[in-house]
């Protein structure tokens, strides 16, 4: 389903366990707390138009997002720190994380290399607590592992990840390439 811009409201719930929601605008699912829970799909962001907003937080979360913009414009993520339940491709366009953190379950998946994603001061913690949790070339601000103790986030073959900042609570990064 395509969109110009998608609001899930005050008092909406969703049931959402498959298909792309898709939007050339802004995404908006941050009033109350369990508004947008999905268990599956993908939210997409496309479009032209850069300052389009993401706004989902205060309890709510993407089970997959993804960046499919034309390339060199941008969206920002907006209010709230975002939680990834599953994967983040950026397949095209920009991430800007506009200095608010993002917490994801799943891989980190960009397409377009270190321009891709700005990560400006923010966190990205990787806490999924699946067996395999996978990165691709990334430069991030600060990077959080937070995985179950024995687990580790594995770079995808030939990616190079850095960071200013590098937080252990628990896991830790493998620092060799995973079989694919």
């Amino acid at each position: 389903i395509s969109y110009n811009s998608i609001q899930f409201g005050y008092d909406a719930s969703t049931n959402i366990s498959g298909g792309i929601l898709r939007t050339g605008g802004a995404f908006f699912a941050g009033n109350t707390a369990t508004t947008f829970n999905p268990t599956g799909g993908d939210v997409e962001i496309v479009g032209e138009i850069n300052d389009d907003a993401i706004y989902c937080g205060n309890g709510n979360y993407f089970f997959n997002l993804r960046i499919n913009r034309s390339p060199e414009v941008a969206c920002y993520l907006n209010l709230f720190p975002v939680t990834i339940k599953n994967d983040l491709t950026i397949q095209s366009g920009i991430l800007n994380s506009n200095g608010f953190d993002i917490y994801i379950e799943g891989d980190w998946i960009n397409l377009v290399g270190a321009d891709g994603f700005v990560e400006g001061s923010n966190r990205v913690v990787f806490n999924g607590d699946g067996i395999f949790q996978y990165c691709s070339t990334e430069e991030f601000n600060i990077l959080e592992v937070d995985r179950p103790a024995g687990w580790s986030l594995w770079n995808l073959p030939g990616a190079s990840i850095s960071c200013q900042k590098y937080d252990w609570t628990q896991g830790g990064i493998s620092l060799y390439e995973a079989n694919g």
